[in-house]
């Protein structure tokens, strides 16, 4: 008879055997051979199932064996505003299995007060997309990603700007560019948080160290002609995501003032950045952008070199 359970660390061989049965990772961003990535992401299982005080783990089974899991994160927070929010980490399972493990999941987020659910469904898996379409979860941001190169920033158009480290005298341009432009960042279905998450950014960036963060670089893009400021680019060193692997970098933020939209302001930031990786051995660097502002996605994938790894599904918990 088939029933479903909650599990614990002691199960952590189902998740280790679902592993080796995969090729593909839901939110794994790296470019390492697969014994590599099973092995840290399966460290990265064993650290959730150790540290979550509720139940993070439900599995289905079936006279003895295993026939599914859904592996959730209850302490997920946003970076801007730092609201907490459920995230399905991981589940391997036939469609027909699927309601019946994340249903828990689901209550648990709700009993704690958490009014996200979020998903990774990779690039291309009509199945998973439709799934979840069809139980009211919608597109909130899309993650690209590629290997770190170096760039020659003399070619070009963009050779009309130059790349500096962002001092202290550039904060309040940075601060009012982003606030300018939060709408753009914010996900479809996350318009009424437009104002708090502006807020959020403006108050964060007031904190950062421009100048000698151990984490956070953030590059400046200045007019060779008229000296004026043209833009920032935020980028975070520090390994974000427990499931991925390897030396990896975030883009964090990336914002051009109007009058340098459209004259490659942000490829001289988005290569200026990269070689600032490169040359620190950062071998993979990745970004999310809103579901709402496809426009940088278009750029990022046919200019930029980028490729869509997953697209990100969100819906209320209620």
């Amino acid at each position: 008879m088939l029933s479903f359970r909650p599990g614990g660390i002691e199960d952590l061989p189902v998740l280790e055997e679902s592993l080796q049965r995969r090729e593909g990772f839901r939110g794994y961003a790296g470019d390492h051979s697969l014994p590599t990535v099973r092995a840290r992401i399966g460290r990265s299982y064993r650290e959730l199932l150790e540290a979550c005080d509720r139940p993070p783990l439900w599995i289905a089974q079936e006279a003895g064996q295993w026939r599914g899991f859904a592996l959730w994160s209850f302490e997920m927070a946003d970076l801007a505003t730092e609201a907490r929010y459920a995230g399905l980490v991981d589940f391997h399972a036939p469609e027909p299995l699927l309601d019946g493990l994340l249903q828990p999941g689901l209550e648990t987020a709700r009993r704690a007060g958490l009014e996200q659910i979020v998903v990774e469904v990779p690039a291309g898996d009509t199945a998973e997309e439709a799934y979840f379409s069809a139980r009211g979860f919608h597109v909130e941001l899309l993650r690209v990603g590629k290997a770190v190169q170096s760039h020659d920033l003399g070619a070009g158009r963009q050779k009309e700007f130059g790349l500096r480290r962002a001092r202290e005298r550039d904060r309040m341009f940075i601060q009012l560019l982003n606030a300018e432009h939060t709408h753009f960042m914010v996900p479809p279905g996350r318009e009424q948080e437009t104002e708090s998450i502006r807020q959020a950014c403006f108050a964060s960036f007031a904190r950062l160290d421009l100048e000698d963060d151990p984490v956070t670089a953030v590059l400046l893009a200045w007019d060779r002609k008229s000296y004026r400021s043209a833009g920032y680019i935020m980028v975070r060193t520090a390994q974000l995501d427990a499931i991925s692997a390897g030396s990896l970098a975030y883009l964090y933020d990336l914002n051009v003032h109007r009058d340098y939209w459209g004259r490659y302001a942000a490829h001289c930031l988005v290569r200026g950045a990269e070689n600032w990786l490169f040359e620190r051995g950062v071998s993979y660097w990745y970004a999310d952008i809103s579901a709402g502002n496809p426009r940088p996605l278009k750029t990022a994938v046919k200019q930029l070199g980028f490729r869509l790894l997953s697209r990100r599904w969100a819906r209320r918990s209620g």
